[in-house]
């Protein structure tokens, strides 16, 4: 009898914790049907596909300084709720290019041998007789013990470089993270490190081993004209020239300099590689067009109640694809998934806060420009910081929302990386029931192409919360769902808003990152990356200057 009585108690008392789970998560003030009615505004024909410098970005800043006035946010940066960012639109025109070897010269033909850009702002660049040297995956990631660059002078010469990281191509785990690949694995990286060991030039190479793109996509992206952040409004130093090379431009070189692609490629995946000069030159003259201008970061804060000076961020980028008058039919890339959903989704999580009260630290809300151009807008803001890095907390970025069906599970990116486990884990897991999990395919890279990845890369463990792959109607096939988005939406002109769309299961995401924001702008734990990642050296020098104790 006794034990019977204690089973009916228990089991009135799971009763009552899933009641108080349910009523919790009711208490959280964000509404799929508000949610819904600003995805269709932002993704309207209006906005005009919401491009950086336009018309369309004129209203959609607009739009949502009045929804943070509405209410009731403060401005974030002084009396203003935008930041500016300097643009620069760079193309690139490259004539044929010559190479230079002990048996003459030879011309290789731009765009089809060869494809050449440059983030430079001159009216001209000129690349005249510069030595290549072959340097592998061009990494120097002192955690994995790796440094392509040693004992190799690439000062004023012109780098070849692997594409992704060698665990990529290895799929050894041992040998940096297997098939997911690392930081080392970007192309911007690559560039980056090529500028700090002073070579003037790094062409990628194009190899089917490591892309499934072809060399007309890639030709395609090198040599379209794009932005970039004006260099002279922010500390960058870039390489005079940067591009891309197909796998046959390198063979062909490999064989003038007496060497074999192939055999310093499988050599290239030993830790302890030197690199090998080929003996050969490039030159190339460039023509470059720049045209400049301006556009906002969007920012809103909630001041803390005892913490005001420290930050938690939650972020997402306004941005899309604009118009292409080329098209037939319809011309207007209105990004209703990529990034309208983020977008109206970030104004939901800063309407819960602003009923629930100021936490005990400040949150911020940052909504960026120029994600489609490579994270611009994002990057321009921690190399340009309205509140001290050392004392931002984190930053929780949402991008491209699960509008297909709820679910039991819970993605996030960055699990695994630092200390901002224990929070999503306590969040996501015990506050809301669901299962959290990797996101299932590391090999795509996704962990660092958004925005989030511009507060990581300064130090700032950063993270992407997105619905999982486990729906709650097992009927629905949810890898179908997504695998038809990649395919006939993303970046698309049928990227727009529909009936169809479940708002309630990216409610369910919005409510995930709002327990998680709470949960850590009450605490004054500053989380750190764990042993061996990437960017911890910029954390604990940010702890260091503040005088942080864990």
């Amino acid at each position: 009898m006794k034990e019977n009585m204690i089973s009916i108690l228990l089991s009135i008392l799971m009763i009552y914790a899933e009641i108080s789970l349910v009523n919790a998560q009711e208490d959280i003030d964000i509404s799929s049907i508000r949610l819904a009615e600003n995805v269709r505004i932002l993704s309207s024909d209006f906005f005009e596909g919401r491009a950086p410098s336009t018309s369309g970005e004129a209203k959609t800043i607009s739009f949502l300084k009045e929804k943070l006035q509405e209410m009731g946010l403060k401005p974030g940066n002084g009396d203003s709720y935008f930041q500016n960012v300097d643009l620069v639109k760079i193309t690139a025109h490259a004539g044929n290019v010559t190479i230079g070897s002990n048996i003459g010269l030879e011309t290789m033909v731009s765009k089809s041998d060869i494809a050449i850009t440059t983030k430079q702002t001159k009216d001209s660049v000129d690349l005249s007789n510069s030595e290549i040297v072959f340097v592998g995956y061009g990494a120097v990631a002192p955690e994995y013990g790796w440094n392509d660059y040693q004992d190799i002078d690439v000062k004023g010469k012109t780098v070849l470089i692997l594409d992704q990281d060698p665990g990529f191509l290895s799929g050894n785990v041992d040998q940096f993270q297997g098939k997911g690949v690392t930081y080392y694995a970007r192309a911007s990286y690559k560039y980056e490190e090529a500028v700090r060991q002073g070579a003037k030039a790094a062409f990628i190479i194009h190899d089917e081993d490591f892309t499934s793109a072809s060399w007309e996509q890639m030709e395609g992206i090198i040599t379209r004209s794009a932005l970039s952040l004006d260099p002279a409004k922010i500390p960058a130093v870039n390489l005079e020239i940067q591009g891309r090379i197909p796998k046959r431009t390198v063979e062909k070189l490999f064989r003038m300099a007496g060497h074999d692609y192939t055999s310093e490629k499988d050599n290239a995946l030993k830790k302890g590689y030197n690199g090998v000069s080929l003996g050969v030159t490039i030159s190339v003259h460039l023509d470059v067009d720049v045209k400049y201008s301006k556009s906002n970061n969007v920012i809103g804060i909630i001041p803390g109640s005892k913490r005001p000076d420290e930050f938690v961020f939650y972020m997402a980028h306004w941005d899309h694809l604009g118009t292409d008058a080329s098209l037939e039919g319809d011309q207007i890339y209105n990004g209703a998934r990529d990034n309208a959903s983020g977008t109206a989704g970030l104004l939901e999580i800063a309407n819960a806060h602003m009923k629930a009260g100021a936490p005990e630290r400040s949150i911020a809300f940052l909504w960026v420009t120029a994600e489609e151009s490579g994270l611009l807008g994002s990057y321009y803001y921690v190399l340009n910081p309205i509140y001290p890095l050392n004392k931002t907390v984190t930053a929780i970025n949402t991008d491209t929302m699960n509008i297909y069906a709820r679910t039991k599970d819970v993605w996030v990116l960055g699990l695994g990386d630092s200390e901002m486990d224990d929070f999503i884990r306590r969040s996501v897991g015990d506050k809301q029931g669901k299962r959290v999990t990797f996101f299932p395919h590391p090999e795509w890279g996704i962990e660092y192409r958004g925005d989030h990845f511009s507060f990581n890369r300064v130090g700032i463990p950063s993270i992407v919360v997105s619905g999982g792959y486990d729906p709650v109607d097992q009927n629905i096939d949810m890898e179908a769902l997504i695998d038809a988005y990649d395919a006939n939406g993303y970046h698309k002109v049928t990227d727009e808003f529909s009936e169809e769309m479940d708002f309630n299961a990216a409610t369910d995401d919005l409510k995930s990152m709002f327990l998680i924001g709470t949960d850590i702008a009450n605490s004054t734990v500053f989380p750190n990356w764990y042993a061996g990642k990437e960017f911890k050296y910029l954390r604990d020098k940010h702890m260091r200057e503040i005088g942080y104790q864990p």
